[in-house]
């Protein structure tokens, strides 16, 4: 359940900053965190096959702020939620370590995205 919210968590950033970088005409630091999340995505996937767990399906279905700033905004948001649901899921007994290690990954990596999105918002 863990890795299927997960990697829905994932799927949605990855269609959410791809429809940003269009509908805004802009590039950082949307490209290199889009990059990220199919890299995390990348992460992910070989984990369903290891616990022989379906893969879900990508039914992302996003909507935009209408400015920037909102996008940033959101961003931060969306990064400090991250942060705390890969705490949660870092404090599960039991966990695999190969789960274990992904998840932690993606949680520094939200620690990252959340600066890229509060320096945008402090411009």
């Amino acid at each position: 359940e863990m890795l299927d919210f997960a990697i829905r968590d994932e799927y949605f950033a990855l269609a959410e900053y791809e429809i940003i970088m269009e509908q805004f005409n802009v590039d950082s630091p949307f490209s290199n965190i889009s990059e990220a999340e199919q890299h995390h995505i990348d992460l992910l996937v070989p984990l369903f096959s290891e616990y022989q767990l379906p893969m879900p399906e990508d039914t992302s279905k996003v909507e935009i702020p209408e400015t920037l700033k909102e996008v940033y905004q959101m961003g931060v948001q969306a990064e400090i939620d991250n942060i705390k649901m890969y705490e949660f899921f870092l404090e599960q007994p039991d966990l695999p370590a190969d789960v274990k290690d992904v998840f932690g990954k993606l949680m520094n990596a939200s620690y990252n995205h959340l600066n890229a999105f509060q320096t945008e918002l402090d411009k």
